[in-house]
């Protein structure tokens, strides 16, 4: 992948890894919905990584993990501090969802 969308995600540090986050037991126990082996699997963005079963990610799914890590600061600290209020928050991951969405659909 090449776009510019990729370009700014590798140029502020970032990885994709194609493994369950370290924390899957908990994001599974919190959203009994998600599933990274289903096929298309679930993505999640964690402190710098995207975490994705797909080998390819399409642009538009891409931006919208990408927002997620801007909304994180690209750091372990902001991570873990989204990650808290995003589990316990319903109004909190309304808002955030929102502004992913919004940057996904408007690539679409």
């Amino acid at each position: 992948m090449t776009s510019l969308t990729y370009q700014y995600f590798v140029s502020k540090g970032g990885k994709i890894r194609h493994t369950k986050p370290p924390f899957w037991r908990i994001i599974k126990w919190r959203f009994p919905g998600w599933d990274f082996d289903r096929p298309g699997g679930s993505i999640t963005a964690f402190n710098r990584t995207i975490y994705a079963k797909a080998e390819n990610i399409p642009e538009h799914l891409l931006l919208h993990e990408i927002v997620h890590l801007d909304q994180q600061g690209w750091s372990l600290p902001g991570a873990v501090w989204f990650t808290i209020k995003f589990f316990a928050s319903a109004r909190f991951r309304l808002k955030e969802e929102l502004v992913a969405y919004r940057r996904q659909y408007g690539w679409i």
